[in-house]
C-alpha cells in the first residue's frame, strides 16, 4: 500500500506527530538526523558543491526524507511527512504551531517569519515566496539541469529564509518546518518528473561514484530514487 502524503491543510494526524517526534528526540534519533544535515559533507546542494550538488539535491532529500519517514511509522504506522503547500497555506503556516512545544534537548534559533503575501516589504523580513505563477514557471522547464537549479535557488532557498531561525542554517532539520517545506519540493519534483520520464541527473565517468547517496550508499542511489513509485515497499504519493 502506497504512503499518502497529504498537504499541511488537510492532514489529519498533527498530534501523532508531535508524539512521534518528542519520542524521536527523546531517544536521541531526531538528533542524529539533524547531524546528517548539518555535517555539511554529503554534496546535497547546489550553493556548496556546484554542478554536483544541484544534480544530487533532489535525490538526496528525497532518500533523507524517506528515511525520516520511516522512522515516524516506526512510532506510528499510519503517519506520513505532510507537504507544505505554499500557495494555499499562504504563510498561515497551517498546522505548524503544534509543533512549537516539541521538547529539543539544545535551544534553537527562534524562527524570523518574513511578510505574508500581499504584505508590503519590511526591513529585516524576508518577501513571500511560494507564488503558485512562480511554481507554474518551474515546471515548464524542459531538463532536469535547469529545473533542480531553479527550484533550489528559488522557492527551495527562499522558503528556508522567510522562515528563518534554524531553517536559515545547515541545521534546518531541527525546526520540523524543514521536513514539511522539502516534501513540498519533492512532491513538485514528482509533478515534474510525470511530464518528463526520461530527464534524471546524469552523471560523467568520473563523477559516477557520487549517485550513490551518502551515508545511506548501499540503499539509495539516484536510479532507485528517481521515480516515486519505485522504493518498493516504501513508495508513497502525493494527495
Amino acid at each position: 500500500m502506497l504512503i499518502q502524503r497529504s498537504s499541511n491543510l488537510e492532514f489529519e494526524h498533527w498530534d501523532a506527530l508531535t508524539n512521534a517526534i518528542s519520542y524521536l528526540i527523546a531517544d536521541g534519533t531526531y538528533d542524529r538526523l539533524v547531524r546528517i544535515h548539518s555535517a555539511g559533507r554529503h554534496r546535497m546542494h547546489g550553493f556548496m558543491s556546484g554542478d554536483l550538488g544541484y544534480k544530487r539535491f533532489l535525490p538526496w532529500h528525497r532518500a533523507y526524507l524517506i528515511v525520516f519517514e520511516r522512522e515516524l511509522r516506526r512510532i506510528h504506522p499510519a503517519l506520513s511527512i505532510p507537504y507544505w503547500h505554499w500557495p494555499e497555506d499562504a504563510g498561515r503556516l497551517v498546522g505548524f504551531p503544534r509543533l512549537e512545544a516539541l521538547p529539543f534537548p539544545e535551544s534553537i534559533r527562534p524562527r524570523h517569519l518574513g511578510t505574508l503575501p500581499g504584505e508590503p516589504a519590511a526591513e529585516g523580513r524576508e518577501p513571500w515566496f511560494g507564488m503558485q505563477a512562480d511554481i507554474d514557471a518551474i515546471l515548464a522547464l524542459e531538463t532536469y539541469d535547469a529545473f533542480t537549479g531553479e527550484l533550489e535557488d528559488g522557492p527551495h532557498n527562499a522558503g528556508h529564509r522567510w522562515i528563518g531561525g534554524d531553517m536559515a542554517s545547515l541545521e534546518s532539520p531541527r525546526d520540523p518546518a524543514f521536513w514539511f517545506h522539502h516534501a513540498q519540493i519533492d512532491r513538485i519534483w514528482t509533478l515534474w518528473q510525470a511530464e518528463h520520464p526520461d530527464q534524471q541527473a546524469m552523471f560523467a565517468r568520473n563523477e559516477r561514484m557520487e549517485s550513490a547517496l551518502d551515508p545511506w550508499p548501499r540503499e539509495f542511489r539516484v536510479e532507485s530514487v528517481n521515480d516515486t513509485r519505485d522504493i518498493r515497499q516504501y513508495s508513497y504519493e502525493y494527495v
